[in-house]
């Protein structure tokens, strides 16, 4: 079975690196990717939509999660499940100084909101929403604790 490759471009690639992007499996790009292949010697670029016409993009992926979206914990996910993502992603994934005892999002002292917390925390580091979670277009800040 053939080894599956990916490219990862966010900026320019010029060049060599351009070239990288042609052998891959896939190539994922983001709205910040600027591309010379042959058109180096040229000074022109091709931008994404150029990239994906002639076959050098296969995905794209933001390089910024859009500040209004949040992602809490899903309805269906059980108890279990989020006190298991609470336990890693404070395990050295995020920081969970603000869901301790005394700090502003600790209450309701309960894994439903701190595991909100954690994947909105996690969300925000890592650019996705774990399938515990579920993205709201509603601020679900409280009191002095703020979903940022």
């Amino acid at each position: 079975m053939p080894e599956e490759k990916v490219a990862l471009v966010n900026g320019i690639s010029m060049g060599g690196g351009a070239s990288l992007m042609v052998p891959m499996t896939f190539s994922v790009v983001t709205e910040k990717v600027v591309c010379g292949e042959y058109l180096a010697l040229t000074g022109d670029r091709f931008n994404r939509k150029e990239l994906v016409a002639v076959g050098l993009e296969t995905h794209f992926v933001p390089s910024e999660i859009p500040p209004q979206t949040w992602c809490v914990a899903a309805d269906g996910a059980t108890i279990d499940k989020l006190q298991g993502f609470i336990d890693f992603s404070c395990g050295g994934k995020i920081d969970c100084l603000l869901i301790q005892p005394g700090q502003a999002c600790y209450e309701p002292n309960n894994p439903r909101a701190h595991a909100s917390w954690c994947l909105d925390a996690y969300y925000r580091t890592y650019k996705t929403c774990d399938t515990l979670g579920t993205i709201v277009y509603i601020d679900p800040s409280y009191g002095d604790c703020l979903y940022i």
